[in-house]
């Protein structure tokens, strides 16, 4: 059997990070396990036609080193795929961390031991003692397949956004997409560019917002450098992670041509400034009704077709702007006014049998399944031969999103209970990595073999993720943001990644308050 300080499961942004402070920074020894053949986690899997990043470049990468942030350069103002790929097995290279990770290799569980203080973790045919386990499998499910009518009988090929095949090419081909996301307006995107057909099937219409992708100019870059430490500080206060402008005032108090100033002004940066314009954007649907009725004269500005541009506004029924995930697009709506792009609208036109359509190929862009994916595959067996998936019946409860009650040295990275799927995820896996390489290190200093939240601070922390998410707008979207593991219970830290950062540091520097240390 292999011995270890950690094991991390995931070499994503956050489990091949846990290198950096773990090993290079503590001396631990720590294997980081990954069942892809190479890094890079959901950067790696995600490589379906026009895959890029919603947050700026510039902030979607490592800040925990000075000299890394002054060699990279960002080809784009929003990363494509590739280059978040290169970017993290430069990373990989330059800190070395490819000897501690073990590629193809599947975990199937870990079961603590009372008497050695350690989990004994099953990776296939080998096995390994660790004195702490860390899963980084990322906050997202397992690829959302609907049972559609026929599918068994359709005749093209049918490829999910998440596990899209290597070979798969759009170019001269019939392609019918399903889902209007962020994925689908991406592969939408892309494929009208080289297919001979895209038919649009949607169910329900997104709130999109335009990139203003670019390449970026070696001015831009050289200016990005120069000012990157204030960047880096100034995105630390912030719900996202990432510097956006602030709310322009209270959208009540502010004048219709006000408002309208601040709107345009908004459209015209992009990407995530144009989320949450006024104060009450995210709390008040009267507010947020302001920033739905421009983009939905914006869209009936741009889509030639009337009635397609009605069936791209959503209803006033439909969630509100950033309930769930706001759209980053590049060309969405101008892609509706080419030839060989249609819409369906799968409310007037539902699928009765999908062996009927018109394609060579069916894109699901359906998203993931609300549950714990990959994690929830896990076999994780705690104290007295507990499983998680007991421990958090009838839904999740993570501490901090982090530490899990009655599985000692078991810390979930991203999970639920955690701002992650709310934020950008590069600065909420150095906190989240960091703040755990405390707590380990606080461990190892008092000399102690065991740490785990008490069940009281667990229920302190659900209750105040139900009171955050009940106060927010994101209760009007169930489905997007909510854990089927938790009754369809929205589970995010809903008011972001600078308030998520200041409790966990407020708990640190109170010696860890609501976690108990057990020496041997």
């Amino acid at each position: 059997m292999e011995h270890y300080d950690a094991v991390v499961i995931g070499a994503g942004f956050a489990g091949f990070y846990a290198l950096h402070p773990l090993r290079n920074g503590m001396g631990l020894n720590v294997l980081v396990v990954d069942a892809e053949p190479s890094v890079g986690g959901t950067w790696y899997r995600n490589r379906y036609p026009g895959a890029r990043r919603d947050v700026e470049s510039t902030y979607f990468s490592y800040s925990f080193d000075g000299q890394l942030q002054q060699d990279w350069t960002w080809p784009h103002r929003y990363a494509y795929q590739q280059e978040v790929r290169e970017y993290l097995n430069h990373v990989a290279d330059r800190f070395d961390l490819r000897r501690s990770i073990a590629l193809n290799t599947i975990c199937d569980g870990a079961t603590w031991d009372a008497a050695s203080s350690r989990s004994t973790v099953t990776l296939g045919e080998r096995t390994a003692s660790t004195r702490f386990f860390i899963t980084a499998t990322g906050g997202t499910g397992d690829p959302n397949i609907p049972d559609l009518p026929g599918l068994d009988r359709f005749r093209g090929t049918v490829a999910h956004t998440l596990t899209w095949p290597e070979n798969l090419d759009l170019a001269g081909k019939k392609v019918a997409v399903l889902g209007t996301g962020s994925s689908g307006i991406q592969v939408v995107v892309a494929a009208a560019e080289v297919a001979e057909e895209v038919t649009v099937l949607q169910r329900t219409a997104s709130w999109v917002v335009p990139a203003w992708n670019h390449m970026m100019a070696p001015e831009q870059t050289a200016q990005i450098k120069a000012d990157y430490a204030d960047l880096r500080a100034v995105a630390r206060t912030t719900t996202g992670g990432a510097t956006v402008a602030d709310p322009a005032g209270s959208g009540h108090e502010l004048s219709v041509v006000e408002r309208r100033e601040v709107l345009d002004d908004r459209w015209a940066q992009g990407g995530f400034h144009f989320l949450f314009p006024f104060l009450e954007s995210p709390t008040d649907p009267v507010v947020n009704r302001f920033s739905a009725n421009y983009i939905a004269g914006k869209i009936r500005e741009t889509v030639e077709d009337p009635a397609t541009a009605e069936l791209l506004v959503p209803g006033e029924d439909d969630p509100p702007v950033g309930a769930r995930r706001l759209c980053i697009d590049t060309d969405w709506y101008e892609t509706f006014n080419r030839d060989n792009v249609h819409l369906v609208d799968l409310n007037e036109q539902p699928l009765h049998d999908v062996s009927d359509l018109d394609a060579d190929v069916l894109v699901h862009a359906t998203g993931v399944t609300g549950g714990l994916g990959a994690l929830g595959r896990l076999d994780i067996v705690g104290r007295d031969g507990q499983p998680l998936q007991a421990a958090w019946s009838p839904r999740p409860k993570p501490d901090l999103g982090m530490p899990v009650p009655g599985l000692p040295n078991l810390f979930v990275l991203s999970g639920p209970g955690s701002p992650a799927s709310l934020v950008c995820a590069p600065p909420c896996a150095e906190m989240q990595v960091d703040w755990v390489a405390g707590l380990i290190g606080h461990v190892m200093q008092q000399y102690a073999a065991v740490v785990e939240p008490t069940e009281e601070s667990t229920e302190i922390w659900g209750n105040m993720i139900r009171s955050l998410a009940e106060s927010s707008l994101y209760s009007k979207e169930e489905r997007y943001h909510a854990s089927e593991d938790a009754g369809s219970e929205f589970m995010p830290f809903a008011t972001g990644l600078a308030d998520y950062r200041r409790i966990c540091e407020d708990i640190a520097d109170a010696g860890y308050r609501g976690f108990t240390v057990e020496c041997p």
